[in-house]
């Protein structure tokens, strides 16, 4: 048993020395194990929605301040961990911070409009779901690319 809490313990170790980067649920649970609050959202955020970038980070290098990208949440990080930095926010909650190695977007960067196109085909006609084409891509923007955060990420020394 000891010698479990000691590989468990080492690899909690090695975790914070590994550049993390958490998208949308991931950045809720980094901020959570961390100190952070994770609260339900009064108005959802589904399909393209603008962010604004708020701090200069070499994650968001060659990346418009205004940035247009895809979300699907209905929780949000009302409380970031103390001692993080808040990289970019909407009009509703935090989308991007930085804590340690960790960098957290509440956004989908992974996700461009054809993936979009695909995922709202196969969610239109389900019953549970209200959306309509016109709230799910209104605000897409070709000329954003919200997946250079990957390249950035790649290439960015914690």
């Amino acid at each position: 048993y000891d010698s479990k809490l000691e590989e468990i313990e080492y690899l909690k170790q090695l975790i914070k020395q590994i550049p993390t980067l958490g998208i949308c649920f991931g950045a809720q649970l980094i901020a959570s194990v961390f100190g952070g609050e994770i609260k339900k959202q009064e108005n959802k955020e589904i399909g393209f929605n603008e962010i604004l970038i708020l701090k200069e980070h070499k994650m968001f290098e060659n990346i418009h301040k205004e940035l247009n990208v895809f979300q699907f949440h209905y929780d949000h990080i009302k409380n970031l961990p103390e001692n993080s930095i808040s990289l970019a926010k909407s009009n509703l909650c935090h989308q991007a911070y930085i804590f340690e190695n960790f960098l957290g977007v509440q956004f989908h960067p992974e996700i461009d409009l054809e993936f979009a196109k695909c995922e709202y085909n196969a969610i239109k006609n389900c019953p549970i779901n209200k959306y309509c084409e016109i709230e799910f891509f209104k605000n897409h923007n070709k000329e954003h690319k919200p997946e250079l955060i990957f390249e950035n990420f790649l290439n960015y020394q914690i």
